[in-house]
């Protein structure tokens, strides 16, 4: 699965993202374009909350997302091992 697919499916969830600047955003996924910048609602910068922000996909160094988010409710392993199967 591409990266940027993958972000897709976090559409509406709870996000952390760190720049290469060093700036922590922590907010909800809104929309990831092909270029992988990142338009967050809610979104928590500096203790400040912005109704909307972007994120440009070359500025970030890190996508930091809860497990429960990726995997809600499935259970961890089946996805290995589904994602496995399919790569053979």
């Amino acid at each position: 699965m591409q990266i940027i697919q993958f972000l897709r499916t976090l559409k509406n969830k709870q996000l952390t993202i760190e720049t290469k600047e060093k700036t922590t955003v922590k907010g909800i996924l809104s929309k990831v374009d092909k270029k992988m910048n990142l338009h967050l609602l809610d979104a928590t910068v500096k203790d400040e909350v912005i109704e909307s922000y972007f994120v440009k996909g070359t500025r970030i160094r890190y996508i930091i997302v809860e497990e429960s988010e990726v995997f809600g409710g499935v259970e961890k392993r089946k996805c290995v091992d589904d994602e496995r199967k399919r790569m053979r």
